[in-house]
């Protein structure tokens, strides 16, 4: 017969199999260690990108944008009719 605490083993083993609590502790550690990685995985993911640079605005390829004439230097106005 086993002590107390203990359960008879299955037909042929010799030996009595004793209530172990510290192999629930290993697996419940186990466990929660694979949870908190699994949470500072998912939290890793869910940073921002890198913001995109700003680019210039190019116009459609029909328009040309007007070029605009060098500083210091006026448009000719067309001769006014009087």
């Amino acid at each position: 017969k086993c002590t107390d605490g203990a359960t008879q083993p299955l037909r042929g083993q010799t030996s009595c199999i004793e209530a172990d609590n510290s192999m629930l502790i290993m697996g419940g550690a186990a466990a929660l260690a694979v949870i908190a990685l699994t949470v500072m995985y998912k939290n890793s993911q869910k940073q921002k990108p890198a913001p995109k640079q700003r680019r210039k605005k190019r116009p459609p390829e029909g328009k040309q944008r007007r070029s605009r004439p060098p500083k210091g230097k006026r448009r000719k106005r067309p001769p006014s009719s009087d």
